[in-house]
């Protein structure tokens, strides 16, 4: 609920035609949802993975990765299925790929991402010893 009150508030702030009150009293819902959210530690855990994947879905992967290294690895998918589409028409390949996004969309948001990255970050550390 949360992330849906930040989602409409950010989509409001940018609509010059209505009143600053409509305005301000969403983003005092958005506040006050996030701040209830952020008290409880798994429901802030899942606010994260939750703004993590709508940055996955909006984002260019490479900005993505900027702003997100820990979550490498979904890039890596995308660009793994990037050279995958290039094997197809323009429709097809379309397809594929916005498929591959919500796929790794979904995985962001479940936490997936966040343990595979953890499990490759732990294997890298033991093949450096």
């Amino acid at each position: 609920m949360a992330l849906q009150w930040e989602t409409l508030a950010q989509r409001l702030t940018s609509d010059s035609s209505l009143p600053r009150q409509v305005k301000r009293q969403t983003q005092a819902w958005r506040n006050k949802a996030l701040k209830r959210c952020e008290a409880f530690e798994e429901a802030a855990g899942l606010l994260r993975l939750a703004r993590e994947g709508a940055a996955f879905r909006a984002m260019d992967r490479f900005d993505f990765e900027r702003q997100h290294p820990h979550l490498e690895y979904a890039t890596e998918e995308m660009g793994a299925a990037v050279i995958e589409a290039e094997k197809y028409d323009a429709k097809e390949s379309a397809r594929f790929l916005a498929s591959a996004r919500k796929n790794i969309t979904q995985r962001i948001e479940r936490g997936d991402m966040a343990r595979i990255a953890e499990r490759q970050e732990k294997m890298r550390s033991a093949a450096r010893k």
